[in-house]
């Protein structure tokens, strides 16, 4: 009955493996995935798939997921306007949604076409849940890690539907919680920590009117993960200056941008029904963080995190669709 039940992906959260042996044994099957691959021995990269498939059953992949190692493409718009003048009248909008939600939140929106831009509680540290994974996949791709890597189908699962397991394997792999600290730097992200591995299966700052009074030790903020999702995408946009300072080519950084559009839909922004959407969310028991980038008729940057224990996703997408809507 168990074995049926596994096969299924039916047991129960109490039945789950230790998460250290559940990441055990997905890194040896990945391993034994690429090896087969290497030697053209297809039925055994087959078997060893489906152990694979197995560990990351427990680490809640979503059932209709189907992205392995296809190539997402997307044409990156060739603007990218750093930030410039301050938004006051967005600002004010935020600051409005901000104080009058019943927890704590954080707001950032940059828009890429003119520069302008508008926060609230953006440089207050936030829980980081699955955000922080943005630095591994940058740092993947600035060491050659592309679609002819051994680790590309676990960058195509970290961002397609945010695995931990993969997370974990692609830190291991290039250099550990050192290489994507110093990820998080090139990327322009301050005060964001990237502290140790996910669990498998599961400063005062200038703008910080209202942090919330939590203990985690994995941060980030509103306007870091702004800078983060810029860096990206000026790269991709052919900003020389910025491909420089995180070492990401034009083309490697496109790769990310395509990564975060082709991922799966959710979270709390769900902005302009067809608009592309570079994306990277992050939920935990007490935390729901999205970061976009909104490719609209004006690209635009936004991130919403909100904080409370016991934090509902109705909660977090109807202050979403608040944010969306101040941004017009």
């Amino acid at each position: 009955m168990r074995a049926a039940l596994l096969a299924l992906g039916l047991l129960l959260p109490s039945a789950a493996p230790d998460p250290a042996l559940l990441q055990a044994r997905y890194d040896a099957a990945r391993d034994s995935v690429e090896r087969a691959l290497v030697r053209g021995n297809r039925s055994a990269a087959a078997a060893a798939q489906r152990d694979v498939a197995w560990a990351e059953r427990h680490d809640q992949r979503p059932a209709g997921w189907r992205g392995a190692r296809d190539v997402p493409v997307f044409r990156v718009p060739a603007v990218a306007r750093a930030e410039r003048a301050r938004d006051a009248a967005l600002a004010s909008r935020l600051a409005a949604i901000g104080a009058g939600y019943r927890a704590w939140s954080a707001f950032w929106v940059h828009d890429l076409g003119t520069g302008a831009w508008a926060g609230w509680n953006s440089d207050a540290r936030f829980p980081a849940a699955s955000t922080v994974k943005l630095a591994v996949l940058a740092e993947a791709l600035r060491r050659g890690h592309g679609p002819r890597s051994s680790l590309w189908y676990d960058l195509r699962q970290l961002t397609g539907w945010s695995s931990n397991l993969a997370a974990n394997r692609v830190t291991r792999k290039i250099g550990g919680e050192v290489a994507v600290e110093a990820s998080l730097r090139r990327l322009g992200a301050r005060s964001s920590t990237y502290p140790g591995p996910y669990r498998a299966g599961t400063s005062v700052a200038a703008d910080a009117p209202k942090p919330p009074p939590h203990g985690h030790i994995r941060v980030t903020t509103a306007h870091d993960l702004g800078r983060i999702l810029y860096a990206l995408h000026a790269a991709a946009a052919g900003n020389r200056h910025v491909q420089r300072r995180t070492g990401l080519t034009r083309g490697r950084a496109q790769q990310a941008v395509a990564l975060l559009v082709h991922s799966v839909r959710g979270g709390s922004i769900q902005p302009y029904a067809g608009a592309p959407t570079a994306h990277k969310e992050g939920w935990i028991s007490d935390t729901r963080a999205s970061a976009a980038i909104v490719y609209g008729r004006t690209p635009r940057i936004v991130v919403v995190l909100a904080y409370r224990p016991g934090i509902t996703d109705a909660e977090a997408r109807a202050l979403g669709r608040r944010v969306v809507a101040a941004v017009g």
